[in-house]
């Protein structure tokens, strides 16, 4: 009888475990449409970034330029978004594309890290000088790209739907003229239903 209970008992314990099992976590395919949220995600990052990018490439406006920066991608909607990765994306597709001939130069936000490796290859007397970047010998970017994001949000009057809608800019101005070369917006619309 001990026996049976021990088994018993067991069993409950297992059964118990067994009921307060953690949550499955498996892998999914990075290009999936992400649609658990109205918050801005990865999937809608990279519809933004292709396709701004590829408008502006299809512009042939780019190819005006010899030299261009991307300027960090300016968030104000109401919600934290990492835009150094829209900036990033989209500074990989123009770079990558072979349709573009405009050369890419580091941005302001970059020019830090360019400075610093200048100045330890200049100052520090540990490199050969007929090896060494010299300075004073950088590109300036000819044409800037700037991109902000903003979103509104809605609620229906019942408070059953949510409704947020993103928009995305991104224009091409010529540095030295201060003028603008290209302009265009992307906009993504989500909807939340309880």
């Amino acid at each position: 009888m001990k026996k049976i209970l021990t088994l018993l008992s067991s069993a409950a314990i297992i059964s118990i475990i067994g009921g307060c099992a953690s949550p499955k976590v498996s892998y999914v395919d990075a290009n999936s449409i992400n649609n658990l949220t109205t918050n801005f995600t990865m999937t809608d990052l990279l519809q933004v970034s292709q396709s701004m990018s590829i408008k502006l490439i299809n512009s042939g406006k780019i190819n005006q330029c010899k030299t261009y920066t991307v300027s960090p991608v300016i968030n104000k909607t109401d919600q934290y978004i990492d835009t150094s990765s829209i900036t990033q994306s989209i500074q990989d597709r123009l770079s990558n594309s072979n349709v573009v001939t405009a050369n890419y130069v580091v941005s302001g936000a970059e020019m830090q890290n360019q400075v610093d490796e200048l100045q330890r290859q200049n100052q520090s007397g540990l490199y050969d000088k007929s090896t060494t970047a010299k300075t004073g010998n950088m590109s300036g970017a000819e044409c800037r790209i700037d991109g902000f994001v903003n979103n509104i949000t809605t609620v229906s009057p019942d408070g059953k739907t949510m409704r947020v809608d993103y928009q995305y800019n991104m224009k091409l101005i010529n540095v030295q003229k201060g003028m603008g070369l290209w302009s265009d917006q992307k906009m993504i619309s989500k909807a939340l239903t309880n």
